[in-house]
């Protein structure tokens, strides 16, 4: 009977959680589609990351990991300029007045390029009383969400 009673609590509890992330899932997916359709785009700063150095649960991208920086040098120098094979191929975005160019010669921000926009929102919630003992976890857990769009007011 106790079996079935963990059961049940543990089925509740994800429940719970599932719908506080679909929740701020859906406040950040309305904040990103307002930015995505903004007069002008938004772009956040966005950093530029080389690699991810582990944190104590030795799983990488998750919250305890620190990225390793990188800088716009190392981006334009070992992604841009890779992507062609001769520094000529970038003419065809110079002819046809594409901003897109002005990647190759190292200006801007690439976040802006994409025209990407972000969205958050986060929340927090008690677990309910002696499940966190259970499982062997703290007493509440924080959610947050990130989402990205693209902007799209310059198209209609």
């Amino acid at each position: 009977m106790l079996a079935l009673v963990v059961i049940l609590l543990a089925v509740v509890q994800l429940n719970s959680l599932t719908l506080m992330e679909t929740n701020t899932m859906t406040e950040a997916r309305a904040e990103a589609a307002e930015a995505a359709m903004s007069d002008a785009p938004l772009s956040p700063t966005v950093p530029y990351l080389n690699s991810w150095e582990e944190g104590d649960d030795e799983m990488r991208y998750t919250p305890d990991d620190d990225p390793q920086g990188a800088s716009a040098g190392a981006f334009y120098a070992d992604i841009v300029n890779e992507t062609v094979s001769d520094s000529s191929q970038w003419n065809i975005f110079t002819e046809h007045g594409n901003p897109i160019e002005s990647m190759y010669n190292g200006g801007g921000v690439p976040s802006t390029y994409f025209g990407l926009v972000q969205g958050e929102a986060s929340a927090s919630t008690n677990l309910l009383p002696g499940f966190a003992s259970i499982i062997g976890a703290s007493e509440s857990v924080d959610v947050e969400t990130e989402v990205w769009m693209t902007w799209t007011r310059g198209i209609y």
